[in-house]
C-alpha cells in the first residue's frame, strides 16, 4: 500500500505541474491575442461531440476565443442542439481541471482557426472597400 501512496503523491504532483503549465500557456496566448494582436475575431474548434442514440440529440464541447462578460477570452462552450440561451460559455481559467486537460490540446487548432477567420474578414473587408470606392468614384463623376 505504501508504494501506491508514494506513486499517487508523485503522480498528483506531476498532474498539478502539467495543469499549471497549461494554465500559463493559455494565459500567455490570451494576452497575446488581446494585447498584441487585438484580434477581436471569434473562433471555435470542436473538442468533443456526443450524440444520444435514443433521442438523436447532440451535445458539443468547443474551445473558443470569444467575448465572455464583455471581454475576449479563451473559453469553453458547452452546447447542445437546444436553445442557444441554454449554452454555457466559461472562461478556460474558470473550468475544472478535467475540462482544462480535455480542451488544452486543441489550443493550436484554435489559433489556426483565429488566423483563418482574421484572413477571411480581411478579404471580405477588402472586397467591400473596392465596391465602396467604385461607388464613390461614380458619385464624384456625376457630381461634376
Amino acid at each position: 500500500m505504501s508504494k501506491s501512496i508514494e506513486k499517487l503523491r508523485q503522480s498528483s504532483t506531476r498532474l498539478n505541474e502539467i495543469t499549471d503549465r497549461a494554465a500559463e500557456t493559455v494565459h500567455r496566448v490570451e494576452v497575446f491575442l488581446n494585447q498584441e494582436c487585438k484580434a477581436g475575431i471569434s473562433a471555435c474548434v470542436r473538442v468533443e461531440e456526443e450524440v444520444d442514440p435514443t433521442s438523436g440529440s447532440a451535445s458539443y464541447l468547443d474551445l473558443c476565443y470569444c467575448r465572455v462578460h464583455g471581454k475576449y477570452r479563451i473559453a469553453v462552450a458547452d452546447k447542445d442542439d437546444g436553445d442557444p440561451d441554454d449554452w454555457c460559455t466559461t472562461p478556460w481559467s474558470d473550468c475544472t481541471r478535467n475540462v482544462k486537460l480535455r480542451t488544452v490540446e486543441k489550443l493550436p487548432d484554435l489559433i489556426k482557426q483565429i488566423v483563418a477567420n482574421v484572413e477571411e474578414k480581411i478579404k471580405r473587408v477588402d472586397q467591400i472597400s473596392a465596391v465602396v470606392t467604385g461607388l464613390m468614384q461614380s458619385i464624384d463623376k456625376k457630381g461634376r
